[in-house]
């Protein structure tokens, strides 16, 4: 191990998963366009999507965060984004990996920065999920890249959740 590789393994990096936020837009007219009649509210239960306890976190380390998962009474489309704070430099070096257990799906793999899942050309929720749950796996991976700025950093993510009732319900 070379200085600068002993240098890295001696700084852990400070993370924090925010609680998700999510957010339910019914078209029963708060969307005009998807509003066709009025629609019964469907109950949507999200939890889930934060960090296990954490002691280190190196290049190269996948840390696989605690299952989100989507519950709902209803019919229902959805959309998801992470949104990261914290120092710059360790947000670019972080990959996201959101794989569907439910239905055994690679959905997003790639930058945290913008990520992004379920959402239409348009920005709407277009994720189906009919009246049951669905199981989200979550993982992030540091570069092997990151240098000793990323080791000293911390970071923050909020899940930020768009669901639509399903059209026709």
């Amino acid at each position: 191990m070379d200085a600068t590789q002993a240098e890295r393994t001696r700084r852990p990096i400070a993370l924090t998963i925010a609680t998700l936020i999510a957010t339910l837009v019914m078209a029963s007219g708060a969307l005009p366009a998807l509003a066709t009649a009025t629609a019964a509210p469907i109950r949507v239960h999200v939890e889930g999507g934060d960090a296990p306890a954490l002691t280190a976190f190196l290049p190269g380390d996948t840390l696989k965060l605690h299952p989100l998962e989507f519950r709902a009474d209803g019919d229902l489309r959805y959309g998801l984004r992470a949104i990261a704070a914290g120092t710059p430099v360790l947000i670019e070096a972080l990959e996201l990996t959101v794989t569907s257990t439910s239905r055994g799906e690679l959905l997003y793999r790639g930058p945290l920065v913008g990520a992004a899942i379920g959402f239409d050309a348009a920005g709407m929720p277009a994720r189906p999920l009919a009246g049951g749950s669905e199981l989200l796996a979550i993982a992030l991976t540091l570069s092997r890249n990151a240098g000793n700025e990323a080791m000293s950093a911390h970071l923050a993510i909020t899940w930020d959740a768009d669901a639509v009732q399903a059209e026709g319900r």
